[in-house]
């Protein structure tokens, strides 16, 4: 993960785009989480990077409990201060803290990256073979190993792959 967060770091130097330290931010949010009590898990490209060469990306993705999601963001508010929200469906955007939190209730993927999530490197991720699917909320067009080519093919792909 860190390597991941090195390679975003030289991405915004490059381009004179400064930002939080996503790095921090990451770890209180994981610190906000459990002093919530919920499940969560890392998905995406962090969540990958654990099993294979890090790759940057801009934000942080979880999978969280939809029922823990309101005290997660009063959480968050009293870690951060403000928190500017979006709601994108499936998931609810904070973007001046540069993640997703990802509803665990919207599809099956997203449920046992929750339920079989183990830790690594630090953090809770989901399971390899739940990694490798397109774990991603909807506006991502990203799958990432020949594995999600069944879910893109599947039912689910309008709900987890678009």
């Amino acid at each position: 993960m860190a390597q991941a967060f090195a390679i975003l770091r030289f991405q915004n130097a490059l381009v004179g785009r400064e930002g939080p330290d996503l790095e921090k931010t990451y770890r209180r949010v994981i610190d906000v989480l459990s002093r919530v009590g919920a499940q969560w898990s890392v998905v995406g490209a962090h969540a990958v990077n654990v099993y294979v060469e890090p790759r940057a990306t801009v934000d942080v993705n979880f999978v969280v409990e939809a029922r823990k999601m309101k005290p997660i963001l009063r959480a968050l508010e009293e870690e951060f201060g403000t928190v500017e929200t979006t709601e994108i469906g499936a998931a609810v955007r904070v973007t001046n803290l540069s993640i997703d939190l990802i509803r665990g209730d919207n599809h099956p993927l997203f449920r046992a990256a929750l339920d079989e999530a183990e830790e690594r490197q630090g953090v809770r991720v989901p399971v390899k073979r739940y990694a490798d699917s397109c774990l991603l909320p909807p506006g991502h067009a990203v799958c990432l190993t020949p594995a999600a080519s069944a879910i893109r093919n599947s039912r689910y792909r309008k709900r987890s792959c678009l």
